[in-house]
């Protein structure tokens, strides 16, 4: 028993003590040490176009989990879709007792640690000569670059943290079942992508992902593995990749006419693309860099880079990879011609060549060139060219309108091999001194140079929030009042998505993670919607006070918050004070309560977000349409408008009367209006967005007469007598709502 604790022993302590064991302890070390500083105020770091989803992870998963966004006047949801496996596990976290922070914190670890441990293994599948150092070397510099500091951290874009974070291990385990054909890996396959289904929010990793993947097949093919067995099992991985996938691709697919996400405009984003490589040509790219961060007009970085030395640094960090590429790749190619004497057949010597150059690092190379040229964009050479043709041909490829932010990374994870192995050849040349140099250069490129990561700099102020317990307050005291279905404006109204607090929060407009209720709180991608919104205050229509209110029941708001605490700009038209000053002498809303900084009203008889019509009322445009709904004749939750009188809708405004019903919510997703005893045509109206995906259904059958109503509403014209239910749902095929 002894022997055998001993044996255990001396093997235990020989892996703690092994040099890959020591190094990767070391780069876990260096993450804390990060997040500490990085949280070390108890702050949810938060910014940018993302909001605050970690302010509450609960009521963000709802807000993910619904193919329709309740936000605003209501639009799709379906590009949210793919983030509930990942908030789904998060929110268990908040259930535990974990405070927002501390779950934000916990999955940033993750994501940090897994590069760290993934990327040496993948090294060494590539790279015979693969030593410790060079896997450590490699993971530090992978995590800090300029890349990582203005493309991955500051940008507050998840998606683009988990495609860095990934990308190492989804090749490694692609690779793997490929060559090995073992179950272990296709589970941990996909294991991760159902888990970070959230890096195929902005389409493009998808291209990136599987692109890194197919490349590395013809290591596989000088492994032996017959080109049969490798064709299955590709096919196989890639089609339970699909399968898995298939609860987010096919709603993407279904309702990708729905979103402005998916507008496909070649002439438009060619535009873009060249706007944008502006800042990053190639002098940039090479140096990690990106000119609209840390060039002479950068908002950011500009003060410290532009110093000669941390410049000087940039650029030697260039010089090491340069060299590394000249240690990898040129030795395969410039060996002794007396090789080829010992290869007597041309097509071996072939093989044998490429064999030795893909286990020399030639991977890395193929994504080095591949990675520069693509990310580059429409600079030279051949950019413009290059995105004209792809941007015209095949027209998916229009996502990479900004290929430095989309691409870049298989850029930065061929530099850091690269660096990796110019910076130990070079260390080699001094051997008494090695790790000295080794450790040096380190610290002065993947510390010094990256100085912002390690201070926590890269945050601002306003990207480190504590939002108010007095939001909290007023969301409790509006769902007391059990109203969810009743809109909230909030003012001073903002003209602009992003928005600046007080508390320390400055990016997109987050009134959807603050409230439970919709918001009518910025401007959005749909044009009519966007109009409505717009005229909520002008002056000539709020100094219409006897009728604004009506303006407000036709958008189905409940109630109005005052902030106190928004950080003034030129979006505002007005400030909380002027606004307070004209919500308080208009008729018909009431003053509630105050909570901290939120001053909170309520709008009378804003009706129920469904109901039936049968006046049916004209317009010829939009603001033909706002007048009619700011007049004394307008009657709230009665009147439907629309812009052509066809013959169905004739029907409806001819009935000389409508039926009583009943409304009941079953989900954001699905009312049931029960009809009683319908004796002629009338209209079923719901006040979101129209979205071809809101269907009424009355039995097994869909109402067909599905059209756009007061200017931006669903509305569906019903011409069954009797008394029945109607569905009104949001489906999407495959979860489409089961026909009873």
């Amino acid at each position: 028993m002894l022997f055998v604790f001993n044996k255990f022993k001396k093997r235990f302590l020989k892996k703690i003590l092994a040099k890959e064991f020591l190094l990767t302890s070391t780069n876990i070390l260096l993450i804390v040490v990060l997040l500490f500083v990085w949280f070390g105020s108890k702050s949810t770091l938060a910014a940018g176009e993302e909001g605050i989803p970690f302010y509450n992870v609960v009521k963000t998963l709802h807000i993910y989990a619904s193919y329709f966004y309740n936000t605003g006047l209501g639009e799709s949801g379906i590009f949210n879709v793919p983030r509930v496996p990942l908030f789904v596990v998060l929110s268990l976290f908040q259930h535990l007792g974990f405070t927002g922070w501390q779950i934000q914190a916990g999955l940033y670890f993750i994501l940090l640690l897994i590069p760290i441990i993934s990327l040496p293994y993948l090294i060494k599948l590539f790279y015979k000569p693969y030593t410790a150092e060079i896997g450590f070397i490699a993971s530090v510099f992978y995590l800090f670059n300029l890349y990582v500091l203005s493309q991955v951290l500051t940008r507050f874009v998840l998606s683009l943290f988990i495609l860095w974070s990934i990308l190492p291990l989804f090749v490694i385990l692609f690779i793997q079942f490929v060559i090995s054909g073992k179950v272990k890996y296709l589970l941990a396959f996909s294991l991760i992508n159902i888990l970070f289904a959230d890096v195929y929010l902005i389409i493009s990793p998808i291209i990136t992902l599987w692109l890194c993947a197919f490349l590395s097949l013809p290591l596989v093919i000088l492994q032996g593995v017959s080109k049969r067995v490798i064709f299955l099992r590709v096919f196989s991985v890639f089609f339970i990749w699909i399968v898995l996938s298939s609860w987010w691709i096919i709603p993407f697919w279904v309702l990708r006419n729905e979103s402005s996400a998916a507008a496909v405009n070649p002439g438009a984003n060619i535009v873009s693309l060249r706007e944008v490589s502006k800042y990053f040509p190639s002098q940039d790219l090479l140096l990690l860099k990106q000119a609209f961060l840390f060039g002479k007009n950068g908002r950011i970085f500009y003060p410290f880079y532009e110093k000669l030395l941390v410049q000087g640094i940039a650029v030697t960090g260039l010089v090491i990879t340069l060299l590394g590429i000249f240690y990898t790749i040129l030795p395969s190619w410039l060996e002794k011609k007396e090789l080829k004497s010992r290869v007597k057949v041309k097509q071996n010597y072939l093989f044998y060549k490429l064999n030795k150059l893909f286990k020399n690092g030639f991977y890395f190379f193929i994504l080095f060139i591949s990675g520069w040229f693509i990310s580059k964009g429409a600079n030279p050479p051949l950019g413009d060219w290059f995105y004209s043709f792809i941007f015209k041909y095949i027209p998916i490829l229009q996502i990479f309108r900004n290929p430095y932010e989309k691409f870049g990374i298989v850029f930065l994870l061929a530099y850091s091999f690269f660096f990796a192995v110019g910076l130990f050849s070079l260390s080699n040349l001094l051997k008494k001194l090695k790790y000295v140099i080794l450790v040096c250069v380190l610290i002065i490129i993947c510390g010094y140079l990256v100085k912002p990561i390690w201070t926590g700099g890269l945050f601002a102020n306003y990207n480190k929030i504590n939002v108010p317990s007095y939001y909290q307050d007023a969301d409790t005291f509006i769902l007391s009042e059990k109203k969810e279905d009743q809109r909230i404006l909030q003012l001073p109204l903002l003209h602009y998505p992003a928005i600046a607090y007080t508390w320390g929060y400055l990016g997109e407009e987050p009134s959807e993670f603050l409230f439970t209720n919709a918001s009518l709180s910025r401007l959005s991608s749909n044009n009519h919607a966007d109009w409505l919104y717009d005229q909520l205050d002008r002056s000539d229509i709020v100094s219409n006070s006897p009728y604004f209110v009506n303006y407000l029941q036709f958008l189905h708001v409940g109630y109005i918050v005052i902030h106190h605490d928004e950080i003034q700009s030129s979006y505002f038209r007005m400030t909380p004070d002027n606004t307070k000053s004209y919500v308080d002498v208009l008729q018909g809303i009431k003053f509630e309560k105050t909570f901290g900084s939120l001053d909170i009203y309520s709008v009378s008889n804003p009706g129920e977000i469904i109901y039936i019509s049968n006046s049916v009322k004209k317009y010829k445009d939009e603001s033909d349409l706002l007048s009619q709904v700011l007049s004394e004749n307008f009657v709230p939750n009665q009147e439907v408008f629309v812009e052509d009188t066809n013959r169905f809708l004739k029907e409806a405004e001819n009935s000389s009367n409508k039926p009583s019903y009943k409304l009941i919510k079953n989900s954001t997703v699905h009312y049931s209006l029960s009809i009683n005893n319908a004796q002629s045509p009338y209209i079923v109206v719901l006040s979101n967005n129209y979205n071809s995906a809101w269907k009424a259904v009355i039995g097994k059958n869909i109402v067909p007469n599905h059209i756009v109503v007061n200017g931006f509403a669903n509305g569906w014209l019903i011409d069954k007598k009797g008394t029945y239910t109607i569905d009104i749902v949001f489906s999407v095929w495959p979860w489409t709502y089961p026909l009873r």
